[in-house]
């Protein structure tokens, strides 16, 4: 039986769908071959039903949910030659270390294991130290030069923050915009703010269901949405084409 032979962690779901998007593409001429995407936020039966009537070649998904179905012994990871990491700044940050450590664990001691991550603290080094064997660092300082993008900054009071982001959004008037926060409490309290003085908000975070998180991006995409409140865990992989350019007056 062919098991897995290949594992990409994602930090998100946004990002896992993603990533194996891409996969499928690069794998079209390739027969026979099966790609998981194995996230959380999804009902657990399907994916173990799947993963029991065949194997997949290629796996891609969330720490906590990959760790779970490993322990339910359904998905099975030492036959996997290939792992890779994918932010793996950002597992950390979300609390995945042990979890990454765990499924590394699993895997063919003799695997090639790729980290990528947009910054490297000291966290980061330990772990690369620890999963991988003999790494090749590889820098990428970006050969293209950045988009034209103006930046503006205000200093508000925290008491008139939500009356600030409101007239700001009155101001420059975008087609669709995205405004982060740190929680779910703030990405909450904002998107309602936003509602009462008129504007199609709506929010995105990680406790939300993924249908739901599915649901507020299609939205946002066809434009019956056109401002999105959303925390910086749950915003990381979502990619939006053609976000709308603002309109002074």
């Amino acid at each position: 039986m062919t098991r897995a032979q290949a594992l990409v962690l994602c930090p998100t779901r946004e990002l896992a769908d993603q990533v194996g998007k891409q996969l499928r593409k690069l794998a079209t001429g390739i027969p026979n071959l099966k790609l998981s995407i194995l996230t959380g936020g999804n009902s657990l039966e399907p994916q173990i039903a799947s993963l029991q009537a065949h194997d997949p070649q290629v796996v891609v998904g969330t720490p906590g949910r990959i760790q779970e179905l490993a322990r339910k012994r359904v998905l099975h990871l030492g036959g996997v030659r290939t792992l890779v990491l994918d932010e793996g700044d950002h597992m950390l940050d979300m609390g995945f270390e042990e979890a990454v450590r765990e499924i590394a664990g699993r895997c063919d001691k003799h695997r090639q294991t790729l980290l990528f991550s947009a910054t490297f603290p000291d966290e980061i080094r330990e772990l690369a130290r620890q999963l991988l064997r003999e790494p090749v660092e590889v820098a990428h300082e970006g050969g293209e030069s950045a988009p034209a993008i103006e930046q503006r900054f205000f200093d508000v009071d925290p008491a008139h923050r939500q009356k600030a982001v409101a007239g700001l959004l009155l101001r420059y008037r975008p087609e669709s915009a995205v405004v982060f926060c740190n929680t779910r409490k703030d990405v909450d309290e904002v998107a309602g703010s936003l509602r009462q003085f008129g504007f199609s908000a709506l929010a995105l975070h990680g406790e939300m269901e993924q249908r739901d998180r599915d649901e507020v991006l299609l939205q946002l995409a066809n434009r019956s949405c056109n401002v999105l409140v959303a925390s910086d865990v749950a915003a990381r992989g979502i990619d939006v084409e053609d976000l709308g350019r603002s309109r002074q007056p």
